[in-house]
């Protein structure tokens, strides 16, 4: 169990990620993705949905999925 000064920072930290991520997906919207890019967007978004579920009940795992997803989206995004 997370102490309430980890949990915080967790919490913290799953926020910027998820924005993160979404600040990337939105960034490629609007673009002609490849097959590859499309499957990259929808496990950013997978990873996403995983970590907003995860949050209260593992808030680790949480953290993991949304650092994924944040790694994912900045990857797909870069790749414009």
């Amino acid at each position: 169990m997370l102490s309430s000064d980890a949990l915080r920072e967790n919490n913290e930290a799953i926020e910027r990620a998820i924005q993160s991520a979404n600040n990337n997906l939105r960034t490629v919207a609007s673009r002609a993705l490849t097959k590859e890019q499309q499957n990259d967007r929808d496990q950013v978004r997978n990873f996403i949905d995983q970590a907003q579920n995860l949050r209260r009940s593992d808030p680790p795992a949480a953290r993991r999925l949304a650092e994924k997803a944040a790694m994912l989206a900045d990857t797909l995004a870069k790749g414009f």
